[in-house]
């Protein structure tokens, strides 16, 4: 990031905090400068991605006359103020669950000016956020969430409700949400900026119809404006005081509130402080565990109280276990036999092609589950779903008897770490885990399942 950008967050980020409640203007004539609109457009482009309705790619823009040309025709539309969004292009992705998640996905020339708003507005903002928000903010991750839910079941907060808001993207209310932004804005025309990002229509095949509610979950800015808008929830917490008995941890939507006791009081403030916001929980999915019986999940881990030899204290003792969700496991499961294919005797992909895409999965997979401490669960994705699928891939490209050639249960892992220089996913977990805990701040790394 350029250093004018950053100064300006700076001292836009020092103002809201020096004074909680002021509301700030002339924001508008910021996100519509030059300077802002180049710096989202590398974000933009570091980011990558498709393109929107307009059927422009980023290969469209690889010359500097082109990206020269775009922050020029912006930047005159916003100074103008006749700048008006492209429709959202609908699209679907498969969840583990069989069922589909809505994504909208704005243009490029949209994504910019989105971000360029988001530039300006994230530090103001970020004044007013608690610390166990760590969704989508900067210096905040989903490792520090898991790490705090593991320290607060450790001291005993281990009976969690845990949440689920029913299409939280989708149901948003445009007013109460706006009415949540104006808080700190009085910049007309940033209002109407950030309206017209709300109310851009969405198209899904040939059909354009426009929102009255939510915002589109694959927007620039859509988690920023979760963030603020589901920062009622801490304010509330805090305010009222529960945070000292009932601790509150959120990634953007996904939350858990974790007690020692009243587990059904704090649960019912919940939900009433969500039907004040005008959405609604998921009474299928939120669940009261106590998870000294059961485990829960949590941001793809699933957390449980175990009873188990810990080795720094030398002795028997309750231990938090986080291990590797069933959803993710099962996710992991269709990614390998995505990337191996059919695999068989008439592929013409070589094997030791093959093992590279493993491999690179591996480094992408690995970083963030190495969080857990169930080695299991990584002999499972090693043994069980990488090397049983190279193994029949293998065997399926053997001559002679078939059924006299499956040895795939035998083999072992060191032939393939060998002759084809697969990654070890144990050992490498291991190298990652000790990285990741020396990160993260008083991590136990001696909790083991």
């Amino acid at each position: 990031m350029t250093k004018s950008v950053k100064e300006l967050q700076k001292v836009l980020g020092q103002a809201a905090k020096d004074d909680p409640h002021r509301r700030f203007h002339s924001l508008y004539d910021k996100v519509a400068s030059e300077r802002v609109l180049r710096e989202a457009w590398l974000v933009v482009r570091k980011n990558g991605g498709r393109g929107g309705v307009d059927g422009k790619e980023f290969t469209d823009y690889e010359n500097e006359e082109t990206v020269e040309e775009l922050l020029k025709e912006l930047e005159n539309e916003l100074v103008k103020g006749i700048y008006k969004p492209d429709a959202v292009r609908r699209v679907y992705i498969p969840k583990p669950d069989g069922k589909e998640r809505p994504l909208g996905i704005p243009t490029i020339r949209d994504r910019v000016v989105q971000t360029a708003a988001k530039l300006i507005l994230e530090p103001i903002f970020e004044a007013d956020f608690k610390d166990f928000s760590y969704g989508f903010r900067e210096g905040k991750s989903s490792h520090q969430a898991m790490q705090a839910v593991w320290k607060w079941m450790n001291f005993g907060y281990t009976e969690v409700i845990d949440a689920d808001i029913q299409g939280f993207f989708d149901n948003i209310p445009h007013d109460k949400l706006l009415q949540s932004v104006a808080r700190r804005v009085s910049d007309g025309r940033m209002m109407r900026l950030i309206k017209s990002f709300l109310k851009a229509p969405i198209r899904e095949d040939d059909n354009e119809r426009k929102p009255r509610k939510g915002t589109p979950q694959g927007g620039v800015i859509s988690p920023l404006l979760a963030n603020i808008y589901l920062n009622h929830l801490d304010q509330f917490w805090t305010k009222k005081g529960y945070i000292k008995y009932a601790k509150l941890v959120r990634y953007a939507d996904d939350f858990v509130v974790l007690c020692e006791k009243n587990t059904k009081f704090y649960l019912g403030e919940v939900k009433r402080l969500i039907e004040n916001l005008g959405l609604t929980l998921n009474e299928q999915k939120t669940q009261v565990v106590d998870t000294c019986q059961q485990g829960y999940d949590f941001l793809g881990f699933t957390l449980k109280r175990a009873w188990a030899f810990r080795p720094k204290q030398n002795s028997f003792g309750w231990v938090t276990g986080v291990g590797i969700s069933r959803k993710a496991l099962k996710k992991a499961r269709n990614t390998v036999n995505e990337i191996i294919g059919q695999g068989g005797r008439k592929s013409p992909v070589p094997m030791n092609s093959l093992v590279e895409r493993i491999n690179k999965w591996i480094n992408h997979w690995l970083p963030y589950y190495c969080f857990a401490n169930r080695k299991e669960d990584f002999k499972y994705v090693y043994h069980m779903i990488i090397l049983e699928r190279l193994v029949r891939a293998d065997v399926a490209r053997r001559g002679g008897n078939k059924r006299q050639s499956r040895k795939w249960k035998s083999m072992n892992p060191k032939i393939w770490e060998e002759k084809y220089g697969l990654v070890d996913v144990v050992e490498t977990y291991y190298r990652k885990r000790k990285h990741l805990y020396t990160s993260l701040f008083e991590h136990p790394i001696n909790a083991v399942a």
